[in-house]
């Protein structure tokens, strides 16, 4: 193997390694406090057995947005929250519901953590470009 095979190879093998042990660019943990603080709610609240309409809907927003932006399987994200991964599809068919009919009581605060998240990725990615 040439050096330019080898160093094509380390670079392909740290390329995989980064998307298998990457499932978000940005941390759950962060995500879910961002959430969390938009709801008024705690991040002990959504993990529990907690069936206050605000918890739920924090919960179920937490799930949509982890099941577009990681490699999470849907049993994945329903252990996080003590789930199955029946209610996580249920959580993400209610959050698409609310955004395409503009629920009047959620879709602002949902809309709120959408765009923080854009603009939390955005700034993640410029910072990379800059040390890049």
């Amino acid at each position: 193997m040439t050096e330019l095979q080898n160093d094509l190879q380390n670079l392909c093998d740290a390329i995989v390694k980064r998307t298998l042990t990457t499932d978000t660019e940005y941390p759950v943990e962060e995500f879910e406090k961002a959430v969390c603080k938009i709801f008024e709610t705690t991040i002990r609240e959504i993990r529990a057995e907690n069936r206050k309409e605000e918890v739920v809907i924090t919960r179920q927003l937490c799930m949509w947005y982890m099941r577009g932006n990681t490699l999470f399987s849907l049993a994945k994200i329903g252990r996080r929250y003590k789930k199955d991964h029946a209610t996580v599809l249920h959580a993400i068919k209610t959050i698409n519901e609310i955004i395409e009919t503009k629920n009047k009581r959620f879709y602002p605060r949902i809309e709120q953590f959408i765009n923080q998240m854009t603009y939390e990725k955005r700034k993640t990615i410029n910072t990379r470009e800059i040390i890049d």
